[in-house]
């Protein structure tokens, strides 16, 4: 601190699993409701392996009681008291799950759970998922090779589960592609009195514009769906950047 730079940074390693979402108004009851086995045994929605993240402030050496300018009056008002402010975020991709959502033993309102069949193996099938691009460009959170040319799961890979059976595939075996977010800011105190400043703040909120696309985990959304013409197609992403401005008079 006495050079007027703090830093922190931390790892987090985690696994949560769960045989139950949502609450007594939303419950996501079992696909067979007679069945002994947890069948919606998953990793749970917020359920993130890595994640890594770090924050620091850098007070810069300029004006009064600093190594550069250290001089009273006009110039230690415009050079001293600015300060560089970051918070960096990267983690692992959120859970994903492949569904038919065909109401095979129970009806269709509590079959949104009910897998696929498939003879990948969930390794095989995190390799083949992330962030791809399909033809034309378009992001997409599957190997293109996964999509059919309809825009459903690829019936050479991914089969509907028969009438009486449940998908093989276990729930949330892959995650989606990684996160990664930079928030900077410029902070110039200026003071007027022992206990009076005026504090002027630049922020910029994904710094680097980075796109990062969002996994939507309620209802399981379509691009997790075989039987769906979007199957595995991104349709919406985070914040780019933002940048905020302001004068305040701390008192």
């Amino acid at each position: 601190m006495r050079n007027g730079l703090s830093l922190q940074a931390n790892y987090t390693f985690s696994k949560g699993f769960t045989d139950f979402v949502g609450g007594q108004t939303n419950f996501n009851g079992l696909l067979n409701l007679g069945s002994t086995v947890a069948v919606e045994k998953q990793r749970i929605d917020n359920d993130i392996t890595h994640v890594i993240k770090a924050n620091g402030v850098y007070d810069l050496p300029f004006g009064p009681g600093k190594k550069f300018f250290n001089a009273n009056g006009v110039s230690g008002k415009i050079l001293g008291g600015w300060s560089l402010n970051g918070i960096m975020r990267l983690q692992s991709g959120e859970p994903v799950s492949i569904v038919s959502r065909r109401g095979t033993v129970n009806r269709g309102g509590r079959s949104l759970k009910n897998t696929i069949i498939t003879s990948l193996s969930a390794k095989e099938l995190q390799a083949k998922t992330g962030l791809f691009k399909d033809s034309q460009g378009r992001p997409l959170l599957f190997d293109p090779s996964l999509i059919d040319s309809n825009g459903r799961g690829n019936p050479n890979i991914f089969q509907n589960p028969t009438a009486g059976t449940l998908g093989t595939l276990q729930l949330t075996p892959v995650s989606g592609p990684w996160f990664f977010n930079v928030d900077m800011s410029v902070i110039k105190r200026t003071a007027i009195k022992e206990n009076v400043n005026i504090e002027f703040r630049a922020e910029a909120f994904n710094l680097f514009n980075r796109t990062n696309f969002t996994l939507i985990q309620a209802a399981l959304q379509h691009y997790q769906n075989i039987n769906s013409p979007t199957f595995g197609r991104f349709t919406s992403t985070f914040d780019p950047r933002i940048l905020q401005f302001a004068l305040k008079l701390n008192f």
